[in-house]
C-alpha cells in the first residue's frame, strides 16, 4: 500500500515549535536538573558539618559536666576534711510555723562563721526553733482553723474560694 498523506494541520505562527526553542527547553530542564544535583550535595555537606558542630558541642558539654562534677567532689571532700562547726543544716519547720530573725540591731558581737563567735547565750539562740504558740501541733485543728492568725482582727474572713461551694440553691 502506498504511502498514506497526512493530514496536514496548520498551526498559527505563534504556536510554531522551533528547533531552538526546543533546544532552550531541553537547556533549561538540564541547568535545573544540575542545580538540584548541587543543591543537594550542598545539603548533604552542611549537614556533614552540622554533625561534626553537634559532636563537637557534645563533647564540650561533657567536659564541662566532668568538670563541675570534678569541683563538685573536691568541694566534699574539702568539707569532709573541714569541717565547719558553726554551720548548721536548717530545720524542717513546722506546720504554719512563723518565721523569727534573729535582727541585726543591738548585736555588738560578729556571729557569722567567718567571724569569732560571741560567747553571750543569745548569740547562740536557734531561730528556727518553734516558739509559742508553734509548739503546738496545728494540723489535728479543724480544716477551719488551720490559717495564720485565726480569730485575730488582721486576719480576712476568707483565704480563698477553692474549699467552698458557692452554688445558691435555695434561691429561685
Amino acid at each position: 500500500m502506498p504511502n498514506a498523506m497526512e493530514k496536514l494541520v496548520y498551526k498559527l505562527k505563534s504556536q510554531w515549535d522551533t528547533i531552538l526553542e526546543c533546544e532552550r527547553v531541553v537547556e533549561k530542564e538540564r541547568c535545573c536538573e544540575e542545580l538540584q544535583k548541587r543543591r543537594l550535595e550542598e545539603r548533604k555537606e552542611e549537614t556533614k558539618q552540622f554533625l561534626v558542630e553537634a559532636e563537637k558541642h557534645e563533647v564540650w558539654k561533657f567536659r564541662g559536666l566532668v568538670t563541675i562534677k570534678k569541683e563538685r567532689e573536691d568541694k566534699e571532700a574539702w568539707l569532709r576534711k573541714n569541717p565547719n562547726p558553726l554551720h548548721k543544716l536548717k530545720q524542717k519547720r513546722r506546720f504554719l510555723q512563723k518565721d523569727y530573725h534573729k535582727g541585726d540591731f543591738f548585736q555588738f558581737d560578729a556571729d557569722d562563721w567567718a567571724s569569732t563567735m560571741a560567747t553571750d547565750e543569745i548569740y547562740k539562740r536557734d531561730f528556727s526553733a518553734p516558739m509559742w504558740e508553734d509548739k503546738m501541733d496545728k494540723s489535728i485543728l479543724p480544716k477551719i482553723m488551720h490559717v495564720k492568725n485565726f480569730g485575730r482582727i488582721g486576719r480576712t474572713r476568707w483565704s480563698d474560694l477553692l474549699d467552698e461551694d458557692t452554688t445558691d440553691r435555695s434561691t429561685p
